[in-house]
């Protein structure tokens, strides 16, 4: 089966979403599954696949909770 998984954040960036979707892409993966990430990157300048992710354009902004947010472009 063909998977997508959707993230705002992957890695470098580490955090507990990183990490699961990690995981989740992983474990597919391992029962045979095609899996691809789809996610943002404020260092990207166009849109690349490297291992599996697809990495889309965006910029980081400062949200209204005082985090910073990607913003995809």
């Amino acid at each position: 089966m063909k998977i997508a998984l959707l993230s705002e954040t992957y890695f470098p960036y580490m955090n507990g979403v990183t990490t699961h979707v990690k995981t989740l892409k992983d474990g597919l993966t391992a029962l045979g599954h095609e899996v691809l990430v789809i996610t943002c990157s404020p260092k990207a300048k166009k849109h690349y696949i490297e291992d599996g992710v697809l990495y889309c354009p965006a910029k980081s902004i400062k949200s209204i909770y005082r985090i910073w947010s990607i913003i995809s472009i």
